[in-house]
C-alpha cells in the first residue's frame, strides 16, 4: 500500500470544517458565510487526486462489483445513519410546520432514491433530505466514470480525463439539466474530480523546487486577480456563475494543490496532529452537521453565536464517536464479506 500523503489528507479536514461551519449559519456574515459553497470543489477534486495516487496503476485487475461496493460500504453506514435522522427531523417538521426545512419534498420515490445514494446529479436532481449528502451520491458517479476511464486502453487515460473535464466544463457554463449531467451536482463533481486526477499527474512531474516555484507564482497571480483587478466581487452573492465555479475548478484547485505539496509552511501545519485527527473525521463531520444545524434551527438560539457554537461542538463530539463506533473500514469489510458469503459465492 502507498504511503498517505498527510498534507492532503490535512486539506480534507481544512476543507470540510470550512464547508459544514462556514455555509450559511446566520451570525457569520459578509463573504466568511459563504466559504463553504466555494471548497466543494476542493473536495472532489481531493477525492479525484487520492484515487490517481492510489488505484491508477491497479484498478485494471480489479472487478467492479468488488472494487465499487467496497466504496461504497465504507460510506453507506453512516450516509444510512445521518439520512434516517434527517428523515426523522424533516418529518417532525412537517408534524410542527407544515413543511419541511429548505422545502424538501418528503415522497416515497425521493426517499428511495435518497436512501440508496442516488437523489443528486442521477436521474433525478432533487434535493437532498439530509442536505450535503448529493456530495456523496454525485461522488459514487464519479468513482464508475473513473473505473471505466482506467479500465480503457492506457495510452487513452490522459486524453480521456481532459475530455471528460473540458465535456463537463461546458455543461456547467451552459447550466446543463439532464439525468447524469446537471450543472450543479454531476457536472461539478466530474470536472473537479477529473482536475484532481490530473494534478496527481503534474505531481509526478514536478521537483520540489519547480513545483514551490510554480506554487508561489500561482498563489501571486490569484492575489493580484481578488486586489488588483478587483474581481473579488465576482465571489459575492449566494450562487456562483458557471464562470466562477469554472476559475474555481482550472485556477484554485492547482494553487490549492501545489501549496499544500510543496510549500513547507503550508505543509507542516496539515500535517499536525491535530488536523490529522480532524481528516480521520471529515465524512462524519460533513454527514452530521445537517442534521445538528436543523435541529438546533428549532429553538430560538438559531441566529446566534451560542447556537453557531452549539452546532460545531456537538457536530466535532458526534461525528468524532460515530468514526469510532461505525469504524468505516472495520463496517465495509464486514459487509463485503457478508455479502460474498450470502449472495456471490451463492
Amino acid at each position: 500500500m502507498k504511503e498517505r500523503i498527510k498534507s492532503l489528507d490535512g486539506l480534507k479536514g481544512i476543507a470540510c470544517l470550512l464547508i459544514a461551519f462556514f455555509y450559511h449559519y446566520f451570525p457569520l456574515d459578509g463573504e466568511i458565510r459563504r466559504l463553504g459553497p466555494r471548497l466543494v470543489e476542493v473536495f472532489f477534486a481531493i477525492s479525484g487526486f487520492g484515487f490517481a495516487y492510489v488505484y491508477k496503476d491497479i484498478i485494471s485487475k480489479k472487478a467492479f462489483s468488488e472494487w465499487f461496493l467496497k466504496r461504497y460500504f465504507k460510506i453507506m453506514p453512516l450516509y444510512w445513519i445521518t439520512f434516517i435522522c434527517c428523515l426523522i427531523i424533516q418529518l417532525y417538521s412537517v408534524k410542527i410546520k407544515g413543511e419541511t426545512t429548505s422545502n424538501i419534498a418528503i415522497d416515497f420515490l425521493h426517499i428511495f432514491w435518497g436512501f440508496i445514494g442516488m437523489e443528486s446529479g442521477w436521474i433525478i436532481n432533487a434535493l437532498p433530505v439530509n442536505g450535503p449528502s448529493w456530495f456523496v451520491s454525485t461522488l459514487f458517479l464519479c468513482y464508475i466514470l473513473y473505473f471505466l476511464i482506467c479500465k480503457c486502453n492506457k495510452k487513452f487515460y490522459f486524453l480521456l480525463l481532459v475530455s471528460l473535464l473540458l465535456f463537463s466544463s461546458c455543461g456547467i457554463l451552459l447550466q446543463w439539466q439532464y439525468p447524469f449531467l446537471y450543472f450543479e451536482a454531476s457536472l461539478r463533481g466530474y470536472a473537479s474530480f477529473c482536475m484532481g486526477a490530473l494534478m496527481y499527474e503534474v505531481y509526478k512531474k514536478l521537483s520540489s523546487k519547480g513545483g514551490a516555484i510554480l506554487a508561489y507564482s500561482l498563489i501571486i497571480i490569484y492575489a493580484v486577480y481578488l486586489t488588483v483587478l478587483n474581481n473579488i466581487g465576482s465571489f459575492k452573492g449566494e450562487q456562483l456563475t458557471g464562470e466562477m465555479r469554472l476559475l474555481i475548478i482550472f485556477f484554485f484547485i492547482p494553487t490549492i494543490f501545489l501549496s499544500i505539496l510543496y510549500i513547507p509552511l503550508i505543509k507542516m501545519f496539515l500535517e499536525t496532529k491535530v488536523i490529522q485527527k480532524i481528516a480521520n473525521i471529515a465524512m462524519e463531520i460533513y454527514l452530521w452537521h445537517y442534521s445538528v444545524e436543523i435541529v438546533v434551527a428549532f429553538t430560538s438560539i438559531h441566529e446566534t453565536w451560542l447556537g453557531y457554537g452549539i452546532v460545531v461542538i456537538t457536530t466535532l463530539i458526534i461525528s468524532f464517536l460515530s468514526h469510532k463506533i461505525l469504524n468505516p473500514q472495520k463496517t465495509s469489510k464486514f459487509l463485503m464479506s457478508y455479502i460474498n458469503d450470502n449472495f456471490i459465492k451463492k
